[in-house]
């Protein structure tokens, strides 16, 4: 979105992807071929294009995510005194009513349970080291940083400027307010795939993977007794990540990068993990039920826990599939309003970003640097 924006209002951009350097595997669904993207296979290869005269005041709009894992990009930045700017957002809540020991405590007992006992040490030394790097000023603050949520704003960052903007789905969001297309035929209720069993934000990390046969005997077992209770049919909005297609859902219907037009016209959202897409159902103001399985709460209990924070802060059951034996156990309510807001405001816009698209506020900013 940013980018195609920024080219209508005739700025030269190009996308260096550094994918490659950073994870191990990197290919995705959807993946665009276009003029202005250049891959970089090599940190030299970096250094010799951030040295070229006409990069020198370029904005460098870093997508790297900003920890010691991947810093390496930063410092060379920083050591030619590049202006860059950075987006803080994708936050999930977390249970208010947990201490920070407790929170300690309940994310050593995840990281053992999820084979990485040494996770919570490398976090903390991590934090330490960026912390270090700035106080010796090897990394440069940030120009401007963009901020997601008003839960955030108070917060203190390491840049000159900090802006209010909305989550890059607020503006998904909008667009699709506007559309009244039909893509399925009448009334359904929407899963959304999270691309659990093969999900490439877990390389490298030491987690482990759900099975993908006991994970989607698992998820079909429930849809199917969903349709059966609710004689509505559940069809897919599949993760962008994903490489397979309607067989993994026993053929049924299965749609790819239109999670939000989908949300729109659901009945209710059926959500299996702690997923960012959860925006759209906020913001549609979408009933949600929230389920998981024992083979993934076997293999990635943090992320279990993620999805029982974020139903408790919505008020909204989150179900065992695997303890459900007829659908009409599982109780969809209608949303609270207050809930909704305190998240729409707190993780995905602001007061005084919600009536702009990010889009703007982005331009507006970058093109006083």
């Amino acid at each position: 979105l940013y980018i195609d924006y920024n080219i209508k209002k005739g700025v030269e951009v190009e996308y260096w992807d550094m994918t490659s350097l950073l994870r191990y595997d990197f290919q995705e669904m959807g993946a665009l071929d276009v003029d202005y993207l250049r891959n970089i296979k090599t940190y030299k290869e970096f250094d010799d294009l951030v040295c070229l005269p006409e990069n020198q005041s370029a904005v460098y709009v870093m997508v790297v995510a900003y920890n010691n894992r991947y810093i390496r990009p930063f410092k060379i930045l920083s050591s030619y005194n590049c202006k860059m700017v950075y987006t803080y957002d994708g936050i999930m809540p977390i249970a208010k009513e947990v201490s920070k020991l407790q929170r300690i405590i309940s994310q050593l007992k995840t990281d053992i349970a999820d084979g990485r006992p040494f996770n919570l040490i490398q976090i903390v030394v991590d934090l330490l080291l960026l912390k270090l790097y700035q106080k010796l000023n090897i990394l440069n603050p940030f120009e401007i940083e963009f901020v997601v949520g008003e839960g955030l704003l108070s917060a203190n960052f390491y840049a000159k400027k900090v802006v209010p903007i909305s989550y890059f789905d607020f503006d998904k969001f909008k667009k699709s307010e506007n559309s009244n297309d039909n893509i399925v035929d009448g009334k359904y209720i929407l899963f959304i795939d999270h691309n659990a069993p093969f999900h490439s934000d877990n390389l490298g990390t030491g987690r482990k993977f759900p099975d993908p046969e006991i994970y989607f005997k698992s998820i079909n077992r429930i849809i199917g007794l969903i349709e059966e209770s609710q004689n509505l049919k559940v069809v897919i909005a599949a993760s962008p990540k994903s490489k397979y297609g309607a067989e993994k859902y026993e053929g049924r219907e299965f749609y790819r990068l239109m999670t939000p037009e989908l949300t729109k016209k659901a009945e209710y959202i059926v959500m299996p993990y702690a997923s960012s897409s959860i925006s759209y159902a906020i913001l549609n103001f979408k009933p949600m039920l929230f389920i998981y399985n024992d083979e993934l709460m076997k293999v990635q209990p943090s992320s279990v826990i993620e999805q029982k924070n974020v139903a408790a802060y919505l008020n909204i059951e989150l179900y065992n599939a695997d303890l459900i034996t007829h659908g009409n156990q599982l109780i969809v309510r209608p949303p609270i309003k207050e809930h909704y807001d305190s998240y729409k405001y707190n993780f995905l816009t602001s007061h005084e970003s919600e009536n702009k698209l990010s889009t703007e506020i982005f331009w507006n900013e970058i093109s006083k640097l």
